[in-house]
Parts: C-alpha cells; sequence; structure tokens
C-alpha cells in the first residue's frame, strides 16, 4: 500500500508527541509536503544487514507503509530493497538526481575501505564498478543533508568490531566529522546510531530537515532533542533491587552488563515494534546500541554471579 503526503502528515499528526513535533512544526510541514519539487531521498547501503531498513518498515500502522512515506511523501529514488527500478535505471535515477542536488543521502551500513574500496560494489556505471566509498563521496558533494543511519553508519559498529579486515569507517570518517548544529549542512553528516534505529528517530529528523530547521548537535553528531537521556534515568527499574542472574522479574539488570547508565536514548518511553517493548523490558540488559562504544571488545553480557 501508498500513501499520499496528506497521508505522510497525518502519520506525522498523530505521532506528534513521540517525534517532538509542535502544532507549528505540522503546519510548516504540510506546506513543504504540499510542494511537489520538495527534497528527494537517496538511500544507499553499504556494509550493512539492513536491519535499519527493516526497522523502518515496522514503523508505521495497519493503514499506511513505511515505502509509501518514502517513495509518495518524500520522493525516494534509490533504495535497493524499497525501490522496483534496477539496473541502469536506478543509476539514471542517482544521476539525474545528482545533477539537480539538494537531496537528502541517507547511508545505511559501514563504508568498507580495504582493497580500494572494491570489496564493496554498489552499482556498474558506463561499465566501470563504483564503490560504496566513492558514491557516498561523490553523492554527499550536492546533497542538501547527509544522514548517518544506525551504528554502522553511525560510527563503524558491528560491521568494523573485531579485526575489521575490510577496514570498515564511519560515514562522518569518510567526510569528515560534524559539530554544532543539523539540517543543511553540506557534505557533513548527522548520525542517526542504533542497532537497529528506532524509526522515530529518522521520522523526526526527516521533518525538521523538510521544515529547515536547524537542531543541536553532541559531540558524536547525533540531534540532541532524540538523544538527551540516559536509559537508566527513564528505566523502570531503576531502584529495584539488583539481579545476580537472568529471568527475575523486578530486578535492575546493572550488575549483569546493563549499559543503561551511559547509554542515550528513550527506549523506556519509545519503545519497538510499533510499542510493543524494549530491551530490558523483555529481560535483557541494555546493550548500548546507540553509543560510539557499541559493540566493544569485551562480551556483551556479564555472566550471572551464582
Amino acid at each position: 500500500m501508498k500513501i499520499s503526503r496528506r497521508d505522510f502528515l497525518k502519520y506525522c499528526s498523530l505521532f506528534a508527541a513521540a517525534v517532538g513535533l509542535s502544532s507549528l512544526q505540522l503546519e510548516r510541514l504540510g506546506s513543504v509536503l504540499a510542494n511537489p519539487n520538495g527534497p528527494s531521498i537517496i538511500w544507499l547501503n553499504g556494509a550493512s544487514c539492513s536491519g535499519c531498513s527493516v526497522s523502518f518498515l515496522n514503523t508505521l500502522n495497519q493503514t499506511t507503509d513505511a515505502a509509501g512515506v518514502l517513495v509518495e511523501s518524500i520522493n525516494l529514488i534509490f533504495h535497493p530493497e524499497f525501490m522496483a527500478a534496477a539496473g541502469d535505471l536506478a543509476v539514471k535515477a542517482i544521476r539525474t538526481t545528482f545533477e539537480k542536488g539538494d537531496y537528502i543521502l541517507i547511508v545505511e551500513g559501514g563504508i568498507p575501505t580495504a582493497y580500494a574500496g572494491k570489496s564493496c560494489m554498489l552499482w556498474t556505471e558506463n561499465g566501470q564498478e563504483v564503490t560504496c566509498v566513492d558514491a557516498v563521496k561523490e553523492l554527499a558533494t550536492r546533497a542538501l543533508q547527509v544522514i548517518a543511519l544506525g551504528s554502522c553508519a553511525a560510527f563503524g559498529g558491528v560491521s568494523a568490531a573485531g579485526t575489521n579486515p575490510l577496514a570498515v569507517k564511519s560515514v562522518s570518517a569518510i567526510l569528515g566529522s560534524s559539530s554544532g548544529s543539523g539540517s543543511g549542512s553540506g557534505t557533513k553528516s548527522i548520525s542517526l546510531p542504533g542497532c537497529p534505529i528506532h524509526p522515530d528517530m529518522l521520522v523526526a529528523t526527516l521533518v525538521k530537515i523538510l521544515n529547515q530547521e536547524s537542531f543541536e548537535l553532541d559531540s558524536f553528531a547525533r540531534p540532541k532533542f532524540l538523544y538527551d537521556k540516559t536509559i537508566h534515568s527513564l528505566c523502570a527499574l531503576r531502584g529495584k533491587p539488583m539481579a545476580n542472574t537472568y529471568g527475575i522479574a523486578e530486578t535492575c539488570l546493572m550488575g549483569l552488563g546493563c549499559r543503561g547508565p551511559k547509554t542515550r536514548f528513550a527506549c523506556p518511553t519509545r519503545l519497538w515494534n510499533e510499542g510493543v517493548n524494549w530491551c530490558v523490558g523483555a529481560g535483557s540488559p541494555c546493550l548500548g546500541c546507540v553509543e560510539e562504544s557499541f559493540p566493544g571488545k569485551g562480551p556483551l553480557l556479564r555472566r550471572p554471579s551464582v
């Protein structure tokens, strides 16, 4: 099912509190979506499991779908899973959009740089294979905004873990770091880490970009309006008896390796899979997937003490 710009605005209205939209912002968004020449999106997948794309597909209620949001509401030009076009037609769409400029470039997954980047090819153009690193560098030069979507794109994440034989790098490592404020920052990227991302992260950020609203970034180029409070400060298990093994209800999981005190995102209040649950609610310690240190060199979880 596809949805219209009006339906996308309706979706944003229904979830205004979740994505942090005021009535004025919704009014501005309506004007932007009424413009048929609004920003286009090119969405690249590098070294990734496509988990962030799948998570985004779970964002909407049964009357809408994520592909409709991007294809019909925000003009998705390229996504290897969402689009029907392939081969020369897909490449032509990218090239036409690049020449026009002022599009939003979303990069999902880390960017392999070993072997001159040839371990990750995205498409063929004029008989030449185009590497992920070359595509990101070129497309970023004319983008209205670059978004590093997910922890692999933002920090390297799982794709850069361990010995990292493909020399996977983050988007900011390829393009240069961002700081200060977002929206319209040229080749500098906004980071939306998460493994996978929460759908609200992308929707809220896209809305602010479409409304041409600036927003403050933290030292990791994450929007402060999203990545502000720690998991621990919002957790319903804070102050509960300390757990020393798994499967015990109403116990704090810090003793089992929960990274909530150092992890900034509103998982306890936003929840996942359309509000069904979140990691700690399902009995697992927070793994800190939105932080630069994820996944880390050590084990994600600690052994029970008994």
